[in-house]
Order: C-alpha cells, then sequence, then structure tokens
C-alpha cells in the first residue's frame, strides 16, 4: 500500500507484549509473565523479584521491585499491549506468543458457530483483551488503530449479554453514519437467527422509516449523535431503558463537535451499568471524558500490528496550485489498484471528480452532501471493485473496511494531522 502525502506522518514504534501489565493505580505499572505468576503464589503477598526472564531476554532491575498481590476483579486495570520501548524498558517485541483462539473466549457455543460462519478463525488482539472484559461487565477504555477488530470486540459482548437477559439494551453511538451501517451489518450477523430487533438512526435516511423501526421496540440501537438527538426532541425514542452503551471512534466524535450531543444523550440513559468505549487515540480530552463516562475501567492500548508500516510507502510531492492537477495525473499514471483521494471540501471533491472523469479516469464520489443510500451504493461499488478511483472528503477516512485499496492521495494536507 502506498500512500502519496503532502504531510508528515509519524510512524509509531511497533512493539507488542507477550505478557499482561497490571495498573494498580493510575500511575504505577508492573509487568508479570507467567514465571512471576508462579513466583507471586509461591512467594506470599509481598515476593521480592530481581530477575524475570521476558521473551528469552533476561530484564534486570536496578533495584528491587515489590510485586503487590494481584486482584482483578476489583482494582482497574490496565492492559498495555504496546508501549515506547526507550520510555520503558520492560516492554520488548513479541517473540513467543500463544496463539489465542475464540473458543479459548468465554463465548456461547452457537455464537463460536456464528463467528465461524462469518469467517472469523482466531481473535485480533483488541478482541482478545475487549471481549472477556466485557462479556464480565466491566467498563472498557480501549485504544487501537481503525481496522483492528473493534467492531466484533463490542458487538460479540453485547449480543451475549442481550440474550441472556431479556430486560438489558444496548446504545452504540458511531460518527459517521458509513461505520453506523458498517456496524449494523457486523451485528445482524453476529446475531444470526436470535430475535434482538435493531434500528439504525442516520441522517440523509428517511426518518419516518426510522419511526418504524423504533416502533419495533429495538433492544440495539445504532446512531449517529446528530440524527439521535433528532428523535430525542421529538419524542420518538426513549433511552431510559439502556443499560449498555457503546461509544465507537469517540475521538472523531469530538473532533465532529458532538461532544455536548453525547452528554444530553448519556444523561437520559438508565443508570448505566455498563460502558464500552472504544477510541483510535487517548489523547486529554478523550482521558478527561473517559473519568466522567466510566466506572472503574480497564483500559486496552493495542498498537498497530509490526507488519504494517514495513508495508506502507510514503510519498511526498512537492507542488503549486497552478501544476497540482497535472502532477496528480502523472501520479495516477503511475499507480495500478484501488485509489482514495482525500479533498477538503464537498465542492473539491465534485470538481476535481469531474476533471479525473473528462480525463477518462474510472471515478466516483462520497461527501455529506449525498443521501445514506447513494453513500452506500458508493462503498458497496467501490468495495467490489467498480470502479478505480474514490474522490472523498474525510467522512470515509476512519472505520471503513475496504482491504483491497492500494493508494491513499491526500490532495489537501494542510486539513489533515494525519490519516
Amino acid at each position: 500500500m502506498a500512500k502519496l502525502l503532502l504531510h508528515n506522518y509519524k510512524l509509531k514504534t511497533n512493539l507488542r507484549l507477550p505478557f499482561g501489565a497490571i495498573s494498580f493505580n493510575k500511575f504505577t505499572t508492573v509487568t508479570y509473565t507467567n514465571k512471576m505468576t508462579e513466583q507471586i503464589k509461591e512467594g506470599g503477598k509481598n515476593p521480592i523479584i530481581k530477575k524475570t526472564r521476558i521473551s528469552k531476554k533476561l530484564v534486570e532491575s536496578d533495584e528491587e521491585k515489590i510485586i503487590k498481590p494481584v486482584k482483578l476483579p476489583k482494582e482497574p486495570i490496565t492492559l498495555l499491549v504496546k508501549d515506547d520501548a526507550a520510555s520503558n524498558p520492560h516492554f520488548v517485541e513479541e517473540t513467543d506468543v500463544h496463539e489465542m483462539t475464540f473458543k479459548s473466549l468465554p463465548i456461547p457455543s452457537w455464537l463460536l458457530s456464528t463467528l465461524s460462519t462469518m469467517g472469523y478463525k482466531k481473535p485480533t488482539t483488541i478482541q482478545e483483551k475487549a471481549i472477556p472484559l466485557a462479556i464480565e461487565g466491566r467498563d472498557i477504555l480501549a485504544s487501537s488503530q481503525t481496522g483492528s477488530g473493534k467492531t466484533v470486540a463490542f458487538g460479540v459482548p453485547v449480543i451475549v449479554k442481550l440474550e441472556e437477559s431479556e430486560q438489558s439494551a444496548c446504545l452504540i453511538l458511531a460518527p459517521t453514519r458509513e461505520l453506523a451501517a458498517q456496524i449494523k451489518t457486523v451485528i445482524h450477523a453476529l446475531r444470526g437467527d436470535k430475535k434482538i430487533f435493531t434500528a439504525l438512526l442516520v441522517g440523509g435516511e428517511s426518518i419516518t422509516a426510522q419511526f418504524k423501526q423504533l416502533k419495533a421496540d429495538p433492544r440495539i440501537i445504532i446512531a449517529t449523535p446528530g440524527r439521535l438527538m433528532d428523535h430525542m426532541k421529538r419524542g420518538t425514542v426513549k433511552l431510559n431503558r439502556f443499560d449498555t452503551l457503546v461509544l465507537d471512534e469517540f475521538d472523531r466524535m469530538l473532533e465532529m463537535g458532538f461532544k455536548e450531543a453525547i452528554e444530553q444523550i448519556f444523561s437520559k440513559l438508565a443508570e448505566v451499568k455498563q460502558t464500552l468505549m472504544f477510541s483510535a487515540t487517548t489523547r486529554d480530552s478523550v482521558m478527561k471524558l473517559a473519568q466522567k463516562y466510566l466506572k472503574n475501567p480497564v483500559e486496552i492500548k493495542v498498537g498497530v500490528p509490526k507488519s504494517q508500516p514495513l508495508n506502507i510507502k510514503q510519498e511526498f510531492v512537492y507542488t503549486t496550485h497552478a501544476k497540482k492537477y497535472a502532477d496528480l495525473l502523472i501520479e495516477l499514471e503511475k499507480r495500478h489498484g484501488s485509489i482514495i483521494i482525500f479533498v477538503g471540501t464537498k465542492h473539491g471533491v465534485d470538481n476535481l471528480a469531474d476533471k479525473l472523469e473528462q480525463d477518462g479516469k474510472s471515478v466516483d464520489v462520497i461527501h455529506g452532501d449525498l443521501r445514506q443510500r447513494q453513500r452506500e451504493n458508493v462503498i458497496k461499488s467501490f468495495r467490489n471493485e467498480k470502479f478505480e478511483i474514490l474522490v472523498a472528503t474525510d467522512v470515509v477516512a476512519r472505520g471503513i473496511d475496504i482491504p483491497h485499496i492500494m493508494h491513499v492521495i491526500n490532495s489537501h494536507a494542510t486539513m489533515f494531522r494525519g490519516l
């Protein structure tokens, strides 16, 4: 995959842990391996560990470290799956990892069969870490990259909970129509033949059709914050029975200005028994609101798999406004496979697509002015490789899974701090 950008993107360090990391408070993290666990059991409450073998590398402490007793059900947990080795010498590159399967997770047999039918063979890291804790009922703050399998990571626990308790209901909030529709597709596949009704409440769709969905008494509502607020103002949706809240791509929702809407929605829910927050980043604004919405949460941080950055070639083209389109054509002639071109405005998207069509390119567009059905048809056609180039605003920058994309071109780099 190639990215052609006029912006300097920073590649993150890619380190993953073959062991857990337990946080006993917000500032102290103690890493442990299976050997450490055995020593804790044998050594009593406060064993002293001087040396520990981690992934075939010997880590020697500068001073004796006291390992506190582990009380997983009660104490807050931080599962750190990646960190910067320079800042934390205990984080080492993964070498010996036990291969997890979905059968190793506390998932009922009927749902295991469904996952197999859907083509899932083994869980991703975020699924492996989040599913057991969410099924246990813990609040979660999970940070992982787009495309890491977050929808299944929260979808499986939601379906398990609703199947076990007929009184439970779940609200899932997503920043864009495309992501909300994609979540609905996954949820429908996971529920199988179980009678768990859903409603999709997003802009660009007939609100009358959404009234009918709500009258069916859905136990899962998947919504964008703006359209859900419309229904709340009309009195067509009541949230006081929803005891589970999922906030997907939470940082993106904050970027789009949904902070106040989310606060109003949260205040109308039942006394939420469980909140699952998923975010690509954990910047200060996310962490501040996490403290407000989450109770005694588990924090899971999953880094980018090592193979991804090695497969991405980044290039920069310096040009002028007058030469920009000509330079873009030159770059397109060099490239084969599916391409996304990001443009800063809806008007810019349409203009660029018109020019490309005049030059014989196979192209379509997606931006906020298209109705939801039109956007879904464009994404479906692009996924099925019916055209080569998708010109879009950043409405498709998050949460859209199209694996055959070979090139990403940012033609308006000043608008983006990162993809």
